[in-house]
């Protein structure tokens, strides 16, 4: 495909009037102006869905019909556009999906004002991070170690990882662990704590599954986990040190452009229109815009994002994890399977219409479980 084609068909993506094909997928992988140019249309719709709207005068469907009647006998000599203005405002004034507010105070309240976020930092004693992140769930992370320099990339639809980029990938919920909020939502505020790279924090302390974690948080954005964190990896004792933060700073597309030359491979998730899926909700979060939504050999799923609070709903149940804990919830005579998980947002497990279904969102628990309920009652 040429540029002008493929950005054509960005275009058509990014509206949901047409699927992506292989050959755009191949195109994009290997371009990374044209890459640049779909990340920017599916961002432009994600930041503009979450502008806020004001709600039409009551009066409107009362005054449009008026003057439809005014104009009936010139209809009459139109009869195609006749047709298409009536469907025009069939369209206009018939209401939308119902909607809720979405409960986000606490820790994941940042996440909405939150846009980009860049990070330097020291893991143990000799390996250093650098980690780029933009909304709505863009990331890179290089490492450099001993044994040699990684990188890693996740964009919606698409992960490179050690000389592999895989396309067609189920949407996930890419927060990094620095701005991952696991802590501040379900963790105890125990005061103050140190500055951080220029910032001040907050010390809060959480402990899943015996672990014990620890970390300075400011602003959503945890900086550091102090020596008592044990991350079961060699069994030791690991500290994690930021020692740059840069907040809402502009990262360009090519960041996050794979590099050339990768092998490649296909996921096999393809894009759908939320409406055929089995992931519809009832009822949707207000403010909230599908970011990418479809189906692949794990089943249907979607991403909502407003701002950078994420929802990621999928078929299945929850999934098993080392680092969580699994325990049953009991509201309005409903119960529901809910996970608390160190490095992933909390979960809720919901049954609709015979189909088990997981709700993802890095929101407090019972704020988590009212938005499940609401999505997809009984």
């Amino acid at each position: 495909m040429t540029h002008d084609e493929v950005r054509d068909l960005a275009s058509a993506v990014a509206d949901g009037e047409a699927a992506a094909t292989p050959a755009y997928r191949e195109h994009l992988a290997s371009c990374a102006s044209c890459s640049g140019y779909a990340a920017s249309l599916d961002r432009l719709r994600v930041l503009t869905a979450a502008l806020p709207r004001e709600p039409a005068p009551v009066a409107l469907p009362q005054r449009v019909r008026s003057r439809i009647g005014r104009r009936r006998v010139a209809f009459r000599l139109v009869p195609a556009l006749a047709a298409a203005t009536a469907a025009v405002l069939v369209v206009t004034l018939l209401p939308g999906p119902a909607s809720f507010p979405v409960r986000s105070a606490g820790a994941a309240e940042p996440l909405l004002r939150l846009r980009s976020l860049y990070v330097e930092r020291t893991v143990g004693e000799d390996t250093q991070e650098r980690i780029w992140w933009r909304a709505p769930g863009s990331v890179r992370i290089e490492r450099h170690t001993p044994d040699g320099d990684t990188v890693e990339i996740r964009t919606p639809g698409s992960a490179y990882d050690s000389g592999l980029l895989t396309t067609g990938v189920a949407p996930e919920i890419a927060l990094p662990e620095p701005i991952s909020p696991t802590v501040a939502l379900l963790g105890r505020d125990t005061g103050p704590g140190p500055e951080v790279a220029g910032r001040p924090t907050r010390r809060y302390v959480l402990t899943i599954g015996g672990d014990i974690r620890v970390a300075y948080v400011d602003a959503g954005v945890a900086l550091r986990d102090d020596e008592r964190i044990v991350l079961v990896k060699g069994g030791g004792p690991v500290t994690k040190r930021v020692t740059a933060v840069r907040i809402d700073t502009d990262i360009p597309d090519s960041t996050f452009a794979a590099p050339a030359g990768a092998t490649r491979t296909d996921a096999g998730f393809r894009s759908r229109p939320l409406g055929s899926l089995r992931v519809e909700p009832a009822s949707r979060p207000a403010g909230f815009s599908v970011v990418t939504a479809g189906r692949g050999p794990d089943g249907d799923a979607v991403l909502f994002a407003r701002g950078s609070l994420p929802v990621l709903v999928r078929t299945g149940g929850l999934a098993a994890s080392e680092r969580g804990e699994v325990r049953t919830v009991v509201r309005g005579g409903r119960s529901y399977l809910v996970r608390a998980d160190l490095y992933a947002p909390p979960g809720v497990q919901v049954v609709r219409r015979g189909v088990t279904l997981t709700v993802s969102a890095p929101l407090p628990l019972d704020a988590l479980v009212e938005l499940a309920a609401r999505m997809y009652p009984e």
